[in-house]
């Protein structure tokens, strides 16, 4: 999870909403742009960054089930 601190996820107003076909095409442009007005924000702001790692936490927390379910489902990785 260490890529969410250099590269936070940028989603819509609702995390918990439905994802759509992501892999039939998205813009781009759109993506790129709303990552980077969110990464200002967070360097402007140590309000904003105080906020974002204890959002960070949360989802941590509030997914672990699924995390876990997700990881126990999967072969083991190579050596």
């Amino acid at each position: 999870m260490r890529s969410l601190k250099k590269s936070p996820p940028w989603r819509g107003p609702n995390l918990m909403t439905p994802i759509p076909p992501v892999w039939s095409g998205f813009a781009t442009e759109a993506l790129v742009e709303g990552i980077a007005r969110y990464q200002v924000r967070l360097g402007r702001s140590r309000t904003a960054r105080w906020r974002h790692r204890g959002y960070v936490i949360w989802l941590r927390w509030y997914f672990r089930g699924e995390w876990r379910a997700l990881k126990a489902a999967l072969p083991p990785p190579r050596s």
